[in-house]
């Protein structure tokens, strides 16, 4: 199974997502001008456009993820 890290901070949204061999295989960087959920929902649908119909497990973290979360 795929999974997705996501760093929500107090100006950026930074994600990637790691396959099974813990590699690398998408990354992205997003400024977020303090409309955290709009740029998380942007980034998440951009991720699915890469990885239709794949399950992932997803961890939070930075000082917005964690209300996120």
């Amino acid at each position: 199974m795929k999974r997705i890290g996501i760093d929500i901070g107090s100006t950026t949204i930074k994600a990637v997502v790691i396959d099974e061999q813990n590699t690398i295989i998408y990354k992205d960087y997003l400024r977020h001008k303090s409309s955290i959920t709009s740029s998380l929902l942007t980034l998440l649908k951009t991720v699915d456009k890469h990885y239709p119909e794949e399950t992932m497990r997803v961890n939070f973290t930075g000082s917005a993820g964690m209300l996120l979360a």
